[in-house]
């Protein structure tokens, strides 16, 4: 019973995250959205009149002397801040096309085993630390140590490389029981005309029994010294089940949160043009 509700503890720790995740962002979405719905219907019905009249009128006047009408200072002020609301459209599509690539990365890389294929090199994440360290009592390294590392939960790069052309000390990924080790060769055997490889992690003492004797059909590539600790962290949190929904819902505050800003932006406009007509025709009375 104790053992089975142990098992268990992780899936509904992962179950209850996601449902506090859900919760969260989707009441924060609707806040967002509410806010800016009642915020663009109190502009529309002129309770902000007052505060608008005064500011247009501190920038109006200072134009006035121009000839210009409240009317024409607004269109003149809209066309010379056309370009930054172009930029920061722009910066926000940046933004949303950045998290929906992400996004989808990290939905493919889980789908691929945690792997990422471009032509012949595979980038993969390493969760374990048996190639962080150098393990005093490790024999190879103790005669041909050449000082490369590779920190746990790194991403790095894999290079499909013939057989015949690795060595000693080569940084190889193989696989092992549907599983992927990234070690280093330590020996090199030959058996019936075929290449066998002998493979110890930098942080150990010595080679599991997966790892003596590796075939060549069992090998995926040559470490190619490409070496990213913080892309390797963020990718496992990415593909990850909370990461996963974390940046979709990244995805749907954004949204929202542009919605209610461009609800609010456009009540303010129209509202600001009429002021500015109640502005003018304030000044044609008292011509």
């Amino acid at each position: 019973m104790t053992t089975n509700l142990l098992q268990s503890l992780p899936h509904m720790s992962l179950a209850i995250s996601v449902i506090v995740i859900v919760c969260m962002s989707a009441s924060f979405a609707a806040l967002v959205f509410l806010y800016g719905r009642a915020k663009s219907q109190a502009v529309s019905f002129g309770a902000e009149d007052a505060q608008l009249k005064n500011k247009l009128y501190a920038r109006f006047r200072k134009c006035a002397e121009e000839g210009l009408t409240a009317g024409e200072f607004l269109a003149k002020r809209r066309k010379s801040e056309r370009t930054v609301r172009i930029v920061s459209d722009v910066l926000f599509l940046v933004m949303i096309g950045f998290v929906l690539t992400v996004s989808i990365f990290a939905i493919v890389f889980r789908a691929q085993g945690e792997q990422f294929f471009f032509g012949d090199t595979t980038y993969l994440t390493v969760y374990t630390g048996s190639m962080q360290e150098k393990n005093e009592n490790n024999a190879y390294l103790a005669a041909h140590d050449d000082g490369v590392r590779i920190h746990q939960y790194a991403l790095i790069g894999i290079r499909k490389t013939l057989p015949d052309a690795l060595k000693e000390g080569d940084i190889i990924a193989f696989t092992y029981e549907n599983d992927l080790y990234v070690h280093r060769i330590v020996e090199i055997t030959e058996s019936g005309g075929e290449r066998l490889f002998t493979t110890m992690g930098d942080a150990n003492a010595t080679s599991f029994g997966g790892e003596i004797g590796i075939s060549a059909d069992r090998i995926v590539g040559k470490f190619n010294g490409y070496h990213a600790g913080f892309l390797g962290v963020l990718l496992i949190y990415m593909q990850s089940d909370i990461g996963i929904i974390a940046l979709i819902f990244v995805l749907l505050l954004l949204a929202v949160f542009d919605l209610s800003e461009r609800l609010v932006a456009r009540s303010y406009e129209k509202r600001l043009n009429f002021v500015a007509a109640e502005i003018d025709g304030e000044e044609d009375a008292d011509v």
